[in-house]
């Protein structure tokens, strides 16, 4: 199994779309799968990129993108320069694709399209859109509650990889100069104008850094009061580091994320740089967002808004869903009630092998056990909302392991067994990995069930005589 993320990132395009993508790759990675960048960019990437396994292609050519794309690979594009025929290409030569999309640019090909975005509002039916979807780097996925100043002193200025020299000057000019009370950090790249960066230096209450990972970016965020920020990918990092922030939109692509932060109510504003008001419109935000219980405000806003685990859904619906918005992940302790009225449902206890009803208590304790335990693989079959959906369960027992599935009656009928079983065995395969055959105990009165697992590749092998129950088995790859 190999993915392989296709995306640019330069001078002239910026870096968002690549950062992005190394959080998909880290997942990746994570998961123990072979995964490579392919970028095209006319940039030095390897601070950004670090040791990870990428090549800089110029893949917009079909040409080079044939020759690079590896039959039955999984894909994924993030671009917007990209042609549909590039997308062709790749659809005809993976085995899934997903393509990321922030703007409805194009009538994509067959593949899967994410729209990551505070609002679906215009998301094509059939796409995966919303929240759920945002894709942050692993140093921004933990939700912190900062401590809010009473006064300004530390302000975070970052305008994305294309800086451009009068943007920041124009900042320096209408903000920084009027507040020398206050210390402005300018993130600057390390192919930054050196008359501008003279001058930037020269001002005593402005401190610059150059490219700093994601860690340390993410220790300048929560060391600041308040930060100036393109209206791009850096938003939903501030989001989940509960970090007051005023967006600027440097580009049009960016309209959307400004029309979802105002439905949210997170700004109320609308600066855009190249607007004949910016000036006015940016020192009247700034000024607005000093005092505590406006920036307090702002950030309680962000309650609820990303969970931070867009890259495990966009990464399991390459792998497994394939496009039916049903996912698998591990279970939680905080599934356990969910999964405990799941189990207790009387069409579930008809077809189990102990058909009497369980106790909260002994669901508890047995719910516990089977999470701590490296014998189990609990996983669970969930939707957008995260709501349980069903479950499946593999127990280890020396080489081999059982199968147990239920699903809840919202999925019953739709034909979604055999690809979540098939999608759990490719999981198998990831964590159980010693385990060379799969068993499923089936009552012989369960029609559907016998079926789905006949699809999958199960042979019936022979009779248990108790309860009537019929053994199944799998052999692994």
């Amino acid at each position: 199994m190999k993915v392989m993320i296709f995306t640019e990132g330069g001078k002239r395009t910026g870096f968002g779309h690549l950062t992005r993508c190394i959080a998909l790759y880290d997942e990746v990675h994570r998961r123990g799968i072979e995964v490579e960048l392919i970028v095209q960019s006319d940039a030095d990437l390897k601070d950004l990129v670090g040791n990870r396994c990428c090549k800089i292609i110029n893949w917009y050519a079909i040409d080079s993108l044939s020759k690079v794309i590896q039959a039955d690979v999984y894909c994924i594009v993030d671009s917007y320069i990209a042609s549909k025929d590039l997308y062709q290409v790749i659809v005809d030569r993976s085995k899934s694709a997903i393509f990321l999309d922030d703007t409805n640019r194009l009538h994509y090909p067959e593949g899967i399209v994410v729209h990551p975005s505070l609002c679906v509002n215009d998301a094509p039916p059939g796409s995966l859109a919303g929240p759920e979807y945002i894709i942050l780097r692993e140093a921004f996925r933990e939700k912190v509650h900062p401590f809010i100043r009473q006064d300004v002193t530390n302000v975070l200025i970052t305008v994305g990889g294309t800086l451009q020299p009068s943007l920041i000057e124009s900042i320096v000019h209408l903000i920084c100069s009027s507040y020398p009370e206050i210390t402005f950090h300018i993130l600057i790249g390390d192919n930054y104008d050196p008359v501008l960066e003279r001058l930037l230096l020269s001002v005593s209450n402005i401190i610059l850094h150059r490219y700093v990972p994601s860690h340390e970016m993410k220790r300048l965020m929560s060391c600041s009061d308040l930060v100036l920020t393109a209206a791009g990918q850096t938003i939903y990092e501030l989001i989940l580091s509960g970090v007051p922030f005023i967006p600027i939109k440097i580009a049009e692509n960016q309209a959307r994320n400004m029309n979802a932060l105002r439905e949210k109510n997170i700004i109320f504003s609308n600066v855009t740089w190249e607007s004949s008001t910016f000036a006015q419109d940016l020192q009247t935000e700034f000024k607005r967002m000093l005092p505590m219980h406006i920036r307090t405000k702002q950030t309680m806003s962000y309650d609820g808004l990303l969970d931070g685990n867009g890259p495990l859904r966009i990464i399991d619906s390459l792998l497994y869903n394939k496009g039916n918005n049903l996912f698998l992940r591990k279970a939680t302790l905080q599934d356990s009630r969910q999964v405990f009225e799941l189990s207790n449902q009387k069409y579930v206890r008809k077809y189990s092998i102990n058909q009497k009803s369980i106790l909260w208590e002994t669901h508890q304790d047995w719910y516990k056990k089977v999470l701590s335990s490296k014998q189990y693989l609990f996983l669970i079959v969930t939707d957008h909302s995260n709501q349980v959906l069903g479950q499946i369960r593999y127990e280890r027992i020396t080489n081999h392991a059982v199968i147990s599935i239920s699903l809840s009656e919202r999925l019953i009928g739709k034909k979604v067994s055999q690809p979540l079983i098939q999608q759990s065995l490719m999981m198998v395969q990831q964590v159980l990995k010693d385990v060379r055959e799969i068993k499923a105990y089936i009552s012989n009165e369960n029609i559907a069930s016998k079926k789905a697992f006949e699809r999958v590749g199960f042979e019936m092998k022979a009779h248990e005589d108790d309860n009537k129950l019929l053994t199944y088995i799998y052999k692994m790859e």
